[in-house]
């Protein structure tokens, strides 16, 4: 764009941007909206239907920002992977800072915010644009590249890939400071021909482009790339659809995976020991069971023994000692609670009846005779008994998960 190409571009924006709309996130008096010609349409997007990138213009760092536009009172950095979809940016060029004297940096910022999918439509329209940018990859625009270890390539916008990835926008930073533009993906578990689906999700982080992502056969795959390179909406849906699809075959599996992948897939690592737990059977049937660890074993054996002896409710589901005996602590201070206000209530009542000789009283419980106070004693033996068989079964289970390598944690309250 030469010096007259500029001028044009200013008065064509501000032609086209003279009426302010207030987007729903920006209140009166906070500054100006976006400056679009209609107000957004009112037709709602699909949950999760479209891209928002409205971070990568708000970051103060520009994140590989790759133009500039020169505002009256300051600069705002953009991205031409995103901007030039409209036609008032089609032509600028990496690198082209664009003089805007009589626009301010509000004022600029509220026209560019629906490019970068601030509302529900435009995110939509952000969305068909970064694929069909993703099919094209064109070369004047893709200024970063991919590569697996099995030797394949793939250029990439790196604006894209770091805004849905803080491992590409750390490494893309560090191959900069090198002077090159290409980084390796660490990610042995990534299937040859994978890279180009892996990066279409990279562009929109959008559920359906990681259909062929998450399936049965590729999901464990998706979920260590997915750790390792830092792309959390796309470990959060891999971690639920393992969780999802837990057997007996492959439970034993699934656990040394999460518990190798780490904190983020403990939901994975509940499901396949609450599994074990129900179906013990089965489980120690499965190829991989004899691969957990001994203390493991004897945790998913103490716990499935200690799940059918349950007093409290035989059979539950469990995938924890912590659990099984926070369940039961509760239970045995409440019922133990319940124990000593019933023994202090028949202490008075006894207490109250003892200089009286009639066979009738009037206590805190009404009129009692004799053998009612009997039964009631009888009542209150029968709970001492199960309140003691209770923590007499806590104990035991304290043991046993002592003996498996858990620490029962409060073992010395009982």
């Amino acid at each position: 764009v030469d010096a007259a190409g500029v001028v044009g571009l200013e008065v064509q924006l501000q032609l086209t941007y003279r009426e302010p709309v207030l987007l729903p996130d920006i209140l009166p008096g906070e500054g100006v909206g976006a400056c679009v010609g209609d107000p957004p349409s009112e037709v709602e997007a699909e949950s999760g239907g479209g891209t928002r990138l409205v971070h990568l213009l708000e970051d103060p760092e520009g994140t590989f920002s790759d133009c500039t536009l020169a505002c009256s009172d300051g600069d705002v950095s953009a991205h031409l992977a995103v901007i030039t979809r409209h036609p008032d940016f089609a032509g600028l060029t990496r690198g082209q800072r664009v003089p805007m004297p009589d626009v301010t940096r509000a004022e600029a910022m509220g026209c560019l915010r629906p490019l970068y999918g601030a509302d529900p439509q435009s995110a939509v329209e952000l969305r068909a644009h970064l694929l069909s940018l993703c099919e094209a990859r064109n070369e004047m625009l893709a200024d970063g590249c991919i590569q697996t270890h099995h030797g394949e390539s793939c250029r990439v916008h790196r604006c894209l890939a770091a805004a849905h990835s803080d491992w590409f926008r750390a490494a893309f930073a560090h191959a900069a400071q090198r002077g090159v533009a290409t980084v390796h993906l660490p990610c042995e578990d990534l299937p040859p021909g994978a890279v180009s689906t892996l990066v279409r999700w990279l562009y929109t982080a959008h559920a359906d482009e990681a259909e062929h992502l998450l399936t049965p056969e590729h999901v464990v795959a998706t979920a260590r790339v997915a750790d390792q390179l830092v792309l959390e909406p796309l470990r959060k849906s891999a971690a639920t659809l393992m969780a999802a699809h837990v057997d007996s075959a492959n439970a034993p599996s699934l656990l040394l995976t999460a518990t190798a992948l780490g904190d983020g897939f403990g939901e994975v690592r509940s499901a396949a020991l609450e599994h074990m737990v129900a179906n013990l059977a089965r489980a120690v049937e499965a190829e991989y069971f004899d691969d957990l660890a001994p203390g493991v074993q004897a945790t998913i054996r103490a716990l499935a023994k200690a799940s059918a002896l349950n007093p409290l409710c035989p059979g539950v589901r469990i995938s924890h000692p912590a659990e099984l005996l926070g369940m039961l602590r509760e239970s045995l201070d409440l019922q133990s609670e319940r124990l000593a206000d019933a023994e202090a209530r028949q202490r008075e009542e006894r207490q109250a009846d003892a200089p009286q000789e009639s066979a009738t009283w009037v206590g805190l419980w009404g009129s009692r005779r004799p053998e009612q106070l009997d039964e009631v004693d009888r009542r209150i033996e029968a709970q001492r008994s199960r309140v003691a068989a209770l923590r007499a079964f806590i104990a035991a289970q304290e043991e046993a998960f002592s003996a498996s390598g858990h620490a029962p944690g409060e073992a010395g309250r009982v």
